[in-house]
Parts: structure tokens; C-alpha cells; sequence
């Protein structure tokens, strides 16, 4: 962990990454590893994110923007775990992620992140 790093407010200037709502769905560039931090509402995962792509349920989320994601969300715990052992972290760098919300049956947030397939 990064003790600079702030736990709340904007990281170099940049929002956090807002909410996500039901059927919302956004291409994402992750910009560099996902780092563990201890917040007051306990472990949290932060990343920079750039956002390449929305649609029309993403009312709060501008395109082309960098924001830093905070959030206990499990999609950004398994990149976290994965990060190295891929080997070399340029190959996150080749994707584009698609990040999705969707409700489940007890009214929570599910959040899925997914490689899509490099651009040619």
C-alpha cells in the first residue's frame, strides 16, 4: 500500500468511479495495477480506470474520463489477485474491460468485469 494515496476525495484530480446502475454497462482501460488500501469501511481496491465506452444507463459517466475506482466490489478483488500472475502487466494493457451492474435477487449490486478481445 501506498500511504500517500488519499482513502477519500480524488486521486491527481480525478473523481471516484460513481455507482453503477442496474443494466449499466462500460468499457473500460485499466491504467495501472489495483492497489489494497485500508479505508473505514475496510479493505478497498483502487485502480485508475479510463472510460472508452458507455451506454445508455450510465447517466453520471463521461466518456473518455479517467477515474480512480475505490470499492470492495469482488470483480476488483479477483483482478487484483490475477494482476501478476499473468506474468508481465502490459498484457491488461492490450484489452479493453467491460464492466456490467446488474441487481440480484436479494437487491444488491453484481458487478462483472471482462476482458474483451484486443483491437486490431
Amino acid at each position: 500500500m501506498n500511504p500517500e494515496l488519499p482513502s477519500f476525495g480524488a486521486k491527481d484530480g480525478n473523481d471516484f468511479f460513481p455507482a453503477l446502475s442496474d443494466g449499466a454497462e462500460v468499457d473500460i482501460k485499466i491504467l495501472g495495477k489495483p492497489e489494497i488500501y485500508e479505508s473505514l469501511y475496510g479493505e478497498k481496491i483502487r485502480l485508475g480506470v479510463k472510460v472508452v465506452g458507455i451506454n445508455e444507463k450510465c447517466g453520471d459517466i463521461e466518456l473518455m474520463k479517467e477515474y480512480t475506482v475505490s470499492s470492495s466490489a469482488l470483480c476488483w478483488r479477483e483482478l487484483h489477485q490475477s494482476w501478476d500472475k499473468v506474468g508481465a502487466t502490459v498484457s491488461f494493457f492490450k484489452f479493453t474491460w467491460l464492466l456490467t451492474c446488474e441487481k440480484t435477487d436479494n437487491g444488491k449490486s453484481l458487478y462483472q468485469l471482462r476482458a474483451l478481445a484486443p483491437k486490431k
